[in-house]
Order: structure tokens, then sequence, then C-alpha cells
């Protein structure tokens, strides 16, 4: 009996997660469009084939729930960027005052953080939205955001916590001249995602750019 529970031990330990896969719709009724509190709330347009965000001095993010919770390794995307940023070059992109990317990629990860009755009350309409929309007896655990960046200083710069224990970035693809981003992320965990959460920002510098995403997937 020992010897076959052992062999059951093992076998089951070697068998990995299986992972999800993703292909993101560009319909309207996926997504859901949250509002910062005093900034002007981006434009978005939806078709079929791509999503396009106009930020003209404004930041708002976009939340695409899942279906249901699943485990990735890989992120690939498609897009093209029209128009920069009016980055302060004497300052580092995403300090105080600079703190604006075209693209911010986020995932939701699923976890224990929940939004009780005396944090509701108090909590901002945008943050009431975002734990609406996880399935019921879920929670948060944090958001991993992969950043599109223009200030070449951050290429050899390690992940660092914008707020620490829920908001954490990396940046990740360079913003060439020509705005085209077409690019693989690895996701460096195995934790259930709950969903995508898009932003791109041009309130602090006062930036106006577009984003088109012709291609999101998950694997």
């Amino acid at each position: 009996m020992k010897t076959i529970l052992l062999c059951l031990i093992l076998l089951f330990s070697t068998i990995s997660p299986t992972n999800a896969s993703e292909t993101v719709s560009f319909s309207k009724d996926k997504w859901t469009k949250l509002k910062y509190p005093n900034i002007k709330q981006n434009l978005v347009e939806f078709n079929q084939q791509s999503m396009t965000i106009n930020v003209d001095q404004s930041s708002s993010p976009l939340i695409y729930p899942f279906d249901k919770p699943g485990q990735f390794k890989e992120i690939k995307i498609d897009a093209d960027i029209i128009g920069t940023l009016n980055l302060d070059n004497n300052k580092l992109q995403g300090v105080k005052g600079n703190n604006d990317f075209t693209l911010r990629i986020g995932l939701v990860y699923q976890g224990d953080k929940k939004l009780g009755f005396m944090k509701r009350t108090v909590a901002p309409a945008w943050v009431k939205k975002l734990f609406s929309l996880i399935p019921k007896n879920t929670g948060v655990s944090h958001v991993r955001f992969f950043n599109v960046f223009q200030d070449k200083r951050l290429e050899s710069d390690k992940p660092y916590k914008k707020k620490p224990k829920f908001f954490f970035h990396s940046y990740d693809i360079e913003q060439v001249n020509n705005g085209k981003i077409k690019a693989k992320i690895k996701v460096p965990s195995d934790k259930k995602i709950l969903g995508l959460w898009i932003n791109s920002d041009g309130d602090d510098t006062k930036s106006k750019f577009k984003v088109k995403i012709n291609k999101l997937n998950l694997s």
C-alpha cells in the first residue's frame, strides 16, 4: 500500500497545471471602461478586427474579464502606436510628473483580497466596478503590468513596485520609431489570471496619441 501511495504522489507531482488559451475579442460588450476621478477618460473605438484607444491628455483603464480564470505562459501582441509621449528627458519615465506609458498590458491575478463592506463605502467608483467584474467568492492577489516604454534608460531596469502588494510593473517592449509593436512576453507566474487590464496614459505629460491593438492572445 505504501508503495502504491508513493507512486501516486510521484505521478501527480509531475503533472503541470493545464494552461488555457485566450484569443481576446474586440467586441465592445466584452470590455468595461473605467474612469479615474478628476482625469479625462480615453476615447475607445471597437470593431471586430481591432480596438483603438485615443489618448488626449487622458488616461483610463479597460478591463477584459475572462469567462473563467486561466493559467498562461505567454502574451502575444500586435499593435500600432501613432504618436509619442511628451516626456521630460530630465526625468526618468515612470516617476511622478512623467508617469505615462503609451501601453500597459496588465494581468489581474486571482487571490484573497476582497472589497469588504467598510472598504466598499470609501473605495473610488472605479475600484468598486473592478471588483464587481470578478467571479463571486473570488478575490484579487495583484495586477502585473508589462509596459511599452520610450525611455531607453529603462531597457536594463529591473521590475519595480509602483504600489507595494498590489501593482507591479516591468518594462518589456521598447516603442520603436515607426510605432509597430509585435512582441511575445513571457508570463513569470503560474497563478490563475482573472482577466486583462489595458491602460494608455497621457495625462501626466499632456500627450496625444493613438494605440491600435490588432491582435492580443494569451497561451
